[in-house]
């Protein structure tokens, strides 16, 4: 039976059904545990249950904020299985970037690791708390209740986060920097993800003989819709990686039977320069993915030489899913695309009064499809703009298609750098070390080098005395750890 998709009960269902065609097939595997299909719904229910003894509710919006586990992965189908709202929080996100997310969706609850429960009780008053222990692992969660929550319904969740669709179910949270460098909530519908999952599936032709290697956190659109998307719809098992160590990639190739490998730029220029005592075979390897950032075709070649492999370039968004994907066979001729248009995704390119421009024209990157979200939650708009308009997503990045429909991005948003993979916004940072008591203004840009190796150094200038040192660790407490400046320069003025 085709589950109705009215609320994340169908993305429960769904798994179950998974589940019933094999029971015992792998379905998550970490570098401590690997789990069943079954194993890995009766984890989920369990962990179901007892948010609900401790009061989660339907509709409740819970917080996820844990790293790449088994775990993580049950306690998102527990809340799908309540259902209540998952709202998908990076464990590397700090005190200015949780206080915007807690402002912006009120979660109701948090789900943690218990070491980083004191830090968000410091950020937000916890009425109550309770442990969760996973039947099979050796890892408890930690459950902190924000509020005592009331009964809701859809109609009021669709009233509290202003969604216009009497037919829009509220289903997740995603957070997306963007170029206004705070987080932003991006709201997805039941219906979003089905069509997110569809469209992954769909285009890679992934099913329960495939292994997908994430060494991308589930947090980010990019692995959690590359990843658990496909476990949940199609049975494709998922080797998960708390971080990236090409040591234990090179193994993980051999080892796993890898057929999709979710890189970014900064994996790829680490294995082209790791030493080798043999090259590893990746003939089995069906998708070598890259996305976040823009993959150097010196890069893609180096790769190709050295490993006898394709690397096909990935373009995707909080917003919008998985966008368009390269095509191995024309990566030779197009290095520089980040290939079609996936399965029922529509890529145009218009121009600032938003008419569709002809092939090898540029202008701004427009997405259609029934995966684009809802919109965002309390910042519809930000800097004045708001990308959701009549049903599409204007993504406010440049790009051109050329006649056979291969898309090329020409940069990203002013003022937004990449670092490993995850999007800086330049003017959040300034903003952070012009709060410091003794900064008077900040100019903030990135460390010169190649597009895989960016970080981020800033230039202040003061009025009370303070150091290097001190403005980095200011940073350190507020500010994710890759949005932290590597260098600070201290002038008397900032250059012109």
């Amino acid at each position: 039976m085709t589950p109705a998709w009215t609320d994340t009960t169908a993305v429960w269902e769904t798994f179950e059904q998974t589940v019933q065609a094999d029971p015992e097939a792998m379905a998550v595997s970490t570098a401590g545990t690997t789990v069943t299909r079954d194993e890995l719904a009766t984890q989920a229910s369990t962990v179901a249950s007892a948010m609900g003894a401790a009061g989660v509710r339907p509709h409740s919006v819970v917080a996820l904020m844990l790293p790449n586990s088994v775990e993580c992965v049950a306690a998102f189908l527990a809340v799908a299985q309540i259902p209540a709202l998952a709202a998908l929080v990076s464990s590397r996100y700090r005190a200015s970037e949780l206080q915007a997310i807690f402002s912006d969706v009120r979660p109701d609850y948090v789900v943690v690791s218990p070491s980083r429960a004191p830090a968000i009780a410091r950020l937000v008053e916890i009425e109550d708390e309770s442990d969760i222990v996973v039947p099979g692992s050796d890892l408890s969660l930690r459950l902190l209740c924000l509020r005592r929550p009331s009964s809701a319904s859809v109609l009021d969740i669709q009233e509290r986060f202003g969604l216009p669709d009497p037919g829009s179910f509220p289903a997740l949270f995603k957070f997306s920097s963007g170029s206004t460098g705070a987080p932003k909530a991006v709201l997805w519908t039941a219906a979003n993800l089905r069509a997110a999952a569809e469209n992954v599936v769909e285009t890679l032709g992934l099913d329960g003989s495939d292994v997908v290697l994430a060494p991308v956190p589930l947090s980010h659109s990019y692995g959690f819709d590359l990843g658990v998307l496909p476990l949940v719809f199609a049975g494709t098992p998922l080797v998960l990686r708390s971080r990236f160590s090409p040591k234990e990639v090179l193994r993980d190739f051999r080892d796993e039977r890898i057929s999709v490998f979710l890189g970014v730029p900064a994996m790829y220029s680490v294995l082209n320069r790791k030493r080798l005592d043999a090259v590893p075979d990746l003939s089995s390897v069906r998708y070598l993915l890259s996305c976040t950032a823009p993959l150097a075709a010196s890069q893609i070649e180096a790769f190709r030489r050295r490993f006898n492999a394709q690397i096909v370039q990935h373009f995707g968004s909080s917003e919008t899913g998985g966008i368009s994907m390269q095509v191995a066979s024309e990566v030779e001729r197009r290095p520089g695309s980040v290939g079609r248009a996936m399965k029922n995704v529509g890529v145009s390119i218009v121009d600032s009064n938003g008419k569709t421009l002809p092939p090898g024209q540029a202008g701004e990157v427009v997405i259609s499809g029934e995966a684009i979200a809802a919109g965002y939650v309390h910042r519809e708009s930000l800097d004045g703009k708001n990308g959701f308009v009549d049903g599409g997503y204007w993504t406010g990045d440049v790009g051109s298609l050329d006649a056979d429909g291969f898309l090329s991005l020409d940069g990203l948003r002013e003022g937004v750098i990449t670092v490993g993979g995850w999007k800086v916004s330049l003017a959040e940072v300034a903003r952070v070390l012009e709060s410091h008591p003794s900064v008077a203004e900040s100019a903030v840009s990135a460390l010169p080098g190649p597009p895989e190796k960016q970080r981020v150094m800033a230039t202040v200038t003061i009025h009370h005395p303070v150091n290097e040192a001190e403005l980095i660790a200011f940073c350190q407490a507020l500010l994710a750890d890759y949005k932290v400046p590597r260098r600070v320069r201290i002038l008397d003025d900032l250059p012109a």
